[in-house]
């Protein structure tokens, strides 16, 4: 059995912390021989409030790198320069911001061409309050640019921006929604 090492600094009077995860750097052959490889590294955090559930907390990671692959296949997840930063009044009323310089999606198989799906300088920000008399729900994404080059096919997208805002909403319907969706399974 593995863990994750961390190690915190938690000041008890002004309920601030700082800390680090130990870089991971692992790999594995699973029973049916495909081999799982984990890097994470240069993670810190900061922020305040309770351990468990914090008012505010700042996460950066320099690199998340998950690899699969067996005699046929390879899928890679990379993740690099890694922030966020977020504020939680309650678990209906908080506001989000990660930043990620680029993130690399790569499949290999023996048959096909490398599929590649790479993103670079992505932005997202989502945010919601309920503490007037409605609920409000907003989200924004953007990006630099994103390749994706699939079966054979390449699209080249720049400079994309996307926002969603939601007011106006029932707080009792919201909220049902809420936890729904958290309660959700996707396949």
């Amino acid at each position: 059995k593995k863990g994750i090492l961390y190690h915190i600094n938690y000041n008890v009077v002004t309920k601030e912390f700082d800390g680090f995860v130990k870089d991971i750097d692992e790999s594995y052959t699973l029973q049916n021989q495909a081999h799982l490889g984990l890097q994470v590294q240069q993670t810190k955090f900061q922020g305040n409030g309770d351990l468990v559930v914090p008012s505010h907390l700042d996460v950066e990671s320099q690199k998340i790198l998950l690899s699969l692959a067996n005699q046929n296949e390879e899928l890679t997840f990379n993740i690099d320069n890694f922030h966020s930063s977020s504020n939680f009044e309650n678990a209906t009323t908080y506001t989000t911001e990660s930043k990620l310089q680029n993130l690399l999606i790569k499949t290999q198989t023996k048959q096909a061409k490398k599929e590649i799906i790479d993103i670079e300088n992505i932005h997202v920000n989502v945010a919601s309050n309920t503490q007037g008399e409605k609920a409000e729900f907003s989200s924004k994404l953007s990006l630099d640019s994103m390749l994706v080059k699939l079966d054979g096919n390449d699209l080249n997208l720049t400079a994309l921006n996307y926002d969603t805002t939601l007011s106006e909403m029932d707080k009792k319907s919201f909220n049902e929604l809420r936890v729904l969706l958290s309660q959700s399974k996707f396949s």
